[in-house]
């Protein structure tokens, strides 16, 4: 990724700096209610993301 497309993008860099900080190995040891949390605040970060930009997308997190 391009760091220059941060600034049209703010919640992107926090939403990539956040999964950098978890690895695929932490993200297996974390308990399931937790891990779930994450990715559901994760795919919810992406969902309004695209919303910024695709007006039309529904709500669905």
């Amino acid at each position: 990724m391009n760091g220059d497309n941060y600034g049209l993008f703010p919640e992107k860099q926090n939403a990539v700096e956040l999964f950098h900080e978890l690895d695929f190995k932490q993200m297996i040891s974390l308990s399931k209610d937790l891990r779930n949390h994450f990715m559901i605040e994760y795919y919810s970060n992406i969902n309004k993301m695209l919303r910024v930009y695709y007006k039309n997308i529904p709500n669905y997190i």
